[in-house]
């Protein structure tokens, strides 16, 4: 019997070494792969955040451009029609440039398709010489107002080198809840 106490000694030994492996080191070994599995995603988003905290910073210091240019936008469309203030900006810029201001009739404001702004057309006729109508359509060009003429249609006028020129022009709002004009 003293041959095999040695070997059952070993084997019992073999036995508990498994048994630890089994039920001590493969869990832990399984926890370490997880664990490292959890900060390689960890890392990942640090990452993404600290990309978008330079996105975030950089925006931060753009911030008074970014105002100064909304509120430059505010004034090219405003949050009101105001078409009476706007008859008055082109009838000042027909006599600044002394073209005569012959008609000028707002239509019904329609709501762009992105729903965010809208359209006033205008219709207006003015008459003068030529210098005097590429000066007026200099001035209505660099307006406070944002306009963008759509047709123009120009024909001789009664006295000699006058021209009569009938503009279509389209004028924007952040008012989607413009109505036509009253008469």
């Amino acid at each position: 019997m003293n041959r095999r106490g040695p070997v059952v000694v070993a084997v019992a030994f073999a036995v508990a070494a498994l048994i630890a492996i089994f039920f001590f080191v493969l869990p832990k070994k399984s926890a370490v792969s997880k664990a490292r599995a959890e900060l390689a995603a960890t890392q990942s988003k640090e990452q993404s955040l600290q990309l978008q905290l330079a996105r975030l910073e950089e925006a931060k210091q753009e911030a008074p451009q970014t105002q100064q240019a909304l509120n430059g936008l505010k004034v090219k469309i405003p949050p009101s029609a105001d078409i009476p203030g706007l008859i008055r900006i082109i009838a000042d810029v027909a006599d600044e440039t002394a073209m005569n201001l012959a008609q000028l009739s707002p239509g019904a404001a329609t709501v762009d398709g992105s729903g965010k702004f809208a359209v006033i057309p205008l219709a207006l006729n003015v008459e003068g010489d030529y210098f005097s109508l590429q000066q007026f359509l200099i001035k209505l060009e660099s307006l406070p107002r944002a306009m963008k003429v759509t047709s123009m249609q120009i024909s001789t006028g009664t006295p000699p080198f006058e021209l009569s020129v009938a503009l279509n022009v389209e004028v924007y709002t952040t008012d989607t809840d413009v109505s036509a004009p009253a008469g």
